[in-house]
């Protein structure tokens, strides 16, 4: 997983997750441009769940983020899972590739 996030971190899709110990989550600031609310019906239309910021944050004034969850299912589960993501990540709403498709 760290490899996708750090591919999509480069790209400016998201920004670089804070360094973390411990947790069966990532939580991933989102880059400039991308809509928290439209990743999260994209990977729920796909059959992935995420969560978002707003789901665990009690100030109205949280940053736009997305939280993966990876320990409750397999190892080839969460690898299909990041697939949808870094689809969904590296594409527009429309269908249009963004620069960071082709890295």
């Amino acid at each position: 997983m760290t490899g996708a996030v750090e591919r999509w971190a480069g790209a400016g899709l998201v920004e670089p997750p804070a360094p973390s110990c411990a947790g069966l989550h990532v939580a991933m600031r989102l880059g400039r441009g991308r809509r928290v609310a439209e990743i999260v019906e994209r990977a729920r239309a796909a059959g992935v769940t995420l969560g978002s910021f707003g789901d665990c944050w009690l100030a109205p004034d949280h940053p736009e983020g997305v939280i993966i969850g990876f320990g409750a299912g397999a190892s080839d589960e969460l690898d299909e899972a990041l697939a949808v993501l870094d689809q969904i990540l590296t594409t527009r709403a429309r269908g249009r590739s963004t620069n960071a498709a082709a890295g």
